[in-house]
């Protein structure tokens, strides 16, 4: 079942998650790749597998009021795509996911304030893997920094490394942050990063592809940025389609 659930662009992020050697894993692109999904089916499998050491995951988004109809259910359709809705609780108050096997949970978190991140203990079963979705609502890599330290504050049992997952739609300006981060050659050995489009998701409903297609025809700028996850505004003047030319007297007439 596994195998079938995770699509060849894909794989390594999968086994990056599960046990790679990356600290940092970015999973960036287009919108309707299909990554979050990915990214959910392998944070479930990795806590719910007897095979590595127990851990909790802490699941943030900038907001907090929009993590019960993202993240929260996306995680919760992993579990039934895996076939664990039989091992695994889901509780309202707070939001929060526990593996009544393994004992390892899914903290829920909003970012509104990231110092209060700061106050998130787990006792038995050590806090070593955090999934921010939807990086670049993040204003500044400030407000990340403060997030991270707080997480990785602790060393790891023997044998355990933390698992830092960011994904995001890449921001239209070039100047924002995330781009300056993560699109350079100068990269930390850490650290990977895997971009993907709409093309690696084949479960894409004929309306979505409609879409696209009418995006890709009829504005090239929104359909590179938007479905290709592209940077496509250099940030000197804030609309894309300027045309910079004489303005005849025909015209001012």
């Amino acid at each position: 079942r596994l195998s079938a659930l995770i699509q060849p662009a894909f794989h390594e992020t999968f086994r990056n998650i599960i046990d790679g050697s990356y600290t940092t894993i970015v999973e960036e692109g287009g919108r309707n790749s299909g990554k979050s999904t990915i990214i959910s089916l392998a944070l479930i499998y990795r806590l719910s597998s007897p095979l590595y050491p127990p851990v909790n995951a802490l699941v943030l988004r900038k907001v907090g009021e929009t993590l019960r109809e993202s993240v929260f259910e996306q995680l919760k359709e992993a579990v039934g795509m895996l076939g664990m809705d039989d091992v695994w609780e889901f509780r309202e108050a707070p939001l929060s996911m526990h593996n009544i096997q393994t004992g390892a949970r899914i903290i829920f978190r909003g970012a509104d304030k990231p110092e209060k991140i700061k106050s998130i203990k787990t006792s038995k079963i050590p806090l070593g893997i955090l999934w921010i979705e939807e990086l670049a609502e993040f204003r500044t890599e400030e407000e990340l920094d403060t997030i991270v330290q707080s997480v990785i504050r602790a060393e790891l049992p023997c044998g355990m490394q933390y698992r830092l997952i960011y994904s995001f739609n890449p921001p239209k300006r070039k100047q924002h942050w995330t781009t300056r981060k993560f699109k350079t050659q100068f990269l930390p050995p850490s650290t990977v990063v895997h971009h993907s489009t709409y093309r690696d998701n084949p479960y894409l409903s004929k309306e979505a592809l409609d879409e696209i297609a009418f995006a890709k025809e009829h504005n090239p700028v929104k359909y590179r940025w938007v479905f290709e996850g592209e940077t496509v505004d250099g940030g000197v003047v804030p609309f894309g389609n300027l045309e910079f030319r004489t303005i005849s007297d025909d015209e001012i007439k």
